[in-house]
């Protein structure tokens, strides 16, 4: 699958679309090819990233290992969708490829000043 492909289907996982839409796009994501797993969460659609988690939790590790960061950036804000699946889906992966994922992160809101 291209990636003008993977992100036709990442606008379809928006919530507001018809549910049939929603799950085929779910349906043809778990195709993905695991280099394009990153993706999956468009910061800019908030919109699709519950269904988006659906697809990145389906498909599990290491398949959704390109995934990670845009899962550990969901957790800047308890309230956004699709938070519950991504610490279901984090808490699955070994600490020794989690924590230094999670250093870098910090790390990184740290130099953008992103305390949350």
């Amino acid at each position: 699958m291209k990636r003008e492909i993977v992100l036709k289907y990442v606008m379809d996982l928006d919530w507001k679309l018809p549910k049939e839409t929603q799950d085929n796009a779910i349906k043809m994501l778990m195709n993905i090819d695991p280099q394009l797993c990153h993706l999956l969460i468009q910061p800019m659609l908030k919109s699709t990233w519950h269904n988006a988690t659906i697809v990145i939790k389906s498909l599990g590790y290491p398949h959704n290992e390109q995934a990670l960061d845009g899962l550990i950036w969901l957790l800047q804000d308890l309230n956004w969708p699709g938070i519950t699946n991504a610490f279901e889906i984090l808490k699955g992966i070994d600490k020794k490829i989690l924590l230094p994922l999670l250093g870098k992160n910090v790390k990184k809101a740290y130099i953008e000043q992103d305390f949350m």
